[in-house]
């Protein structure tokens, strides 16, 4: 079942053109023609994805079931604060608290620029789209992740669209890639008019409309900074459930993720610089990988952070920006 994914045909009805069928090889899926800008994004990008892929597969492999559920309650959390973030930031922003408006603020999953996205329907009570290229179900299915990436699939759009709806849409993932038998994600997603009360409909369908921003703007220091928090939303919602529910062994689980994740980071960012032609330093770590080099500081020094410092961005500064190429 798995390799059948290695040759996808693609129904010609989703299509524009009724008689374009494309068929996509995994190579496509995951690569294609980029700026340069977009290329920077989809850098930082893999590391979120492989930050959770490493994680979550050493708290499986340590903890087993209980693994399984210390990894699915972090993602639980971590799509609940999103949802919770995004909320507050389109209401701060004057915008109505609708579904058009939260994929206009942050599309489903990310924003890199390989996802091949179709829109069914696009209203602000409804948001229908299928996803037929996906780079985080690439990297994690290539690395033999799909396991933690079900979890991810399966809990996070839900746990999303709860919290930015304040329980009060509904969010229906009917196919997605990390599952063998599927080889497109489809999500339909639900906020009725009908199930909100009088404040909550003038927050959500009386304010400003939203407005699409196009992807080269989004490479920008503020949307840098949001990678940024994105990682540490996550990776520290996975530190706090594998010490909840597994103790030691799950911190230790989370550092033998982290010295993964380095190793396979280290090896990816070189040959970054090399098909850039750019020198690896302080400089191109910034503008290539997600986080700054230091993280806990005397105000913030916090467990998780320290420890992400010594197994992960301390070793990549030291092997890459204070080596010679």
């Amino acid at each position: 079942m798995q390799n059948m994914k290695k040759d996808i045909l693609l129904p010609a009805l989703r299509f524009n053109n009724p008689e374009n069928v494309r068929r996509l090889s995994d190579g496509e899926r995951a690569k294609s023609m980029n700026s340069l800008h977009e290329i920077k994004m989809q850098s930082r990008f893999d590391s979120f994805v492989k930050m959770y892929g490493c994680i979550a597969e050493a708290i499986i492999a340590v903890g087993g079931n209980k693994g399984e559920r210390a990894v699915r309650e972090a993602v639980i959390r971590y799509g609940r604060e999103k949802g919770e973030i995004l909320r507050q930031a389109v209401l701060e922003n004057g915008k109505s608290a609708n579904l058009r408006t939260m994929l206009y603020q942050e599309q489903c999953c990310g924003e890199d620029p390989r996802f091949f996205r179709k829109t069914i329907k696009d209203t602000e009570e409804v948001q229908m789209f299928e996803v037929y290229s996906c780079p985080i179900e690439y990297i994690w299915r290539k690395n033999g992740w799909s396991r933690a990436g079900s979890i991810y699939c399966e809990e996070y759009i839900h746990a999303l669209i709860k919290a930015y709806t304040q329980g009060k849409g509904q969010a229906n993932l009917s196919n997605h890639m990390t599952c063998d038998r599927d080889f497109f994600c489809r999500f339909s997603l639900y906020l009725r008019p009908a199930n909100l009360d009088e404040l909550q409909k003038k927050e959500c369908f009386e304010g400003t409309p939203a407005e699409e921003q196009r992807l080269k703007d989004r490479d920008t220091e503020k949307e840098r900074k949001k990678e940024s928090e994105n990682f540490l939303c996550l990776y520290h919602h996975l530190y706090w459930g594998a010490k909840e529910y597994l103790g030691l062994d799950g911190m230790s689980a989370v550092s033998k993720g982290l010295d993964k994740l380095y190793t396979d980071l280290k090896d990816d960012l070189r040959k970054k610089a090399e098909h850039t032609g750019e020198e690896v330093s302080a400089e191109f770590l910034e503008k290539y990988f997600p986080l700054p080099l230091q993280i806990a500081d005397e105000e913030n020094n916090k467990e998780e952070d320290q420890l992400l410092e010594i197994h992960l961005t301390r070793r990549l500064f030291r092997e890459l920006a204070q080596k010679k190429n």
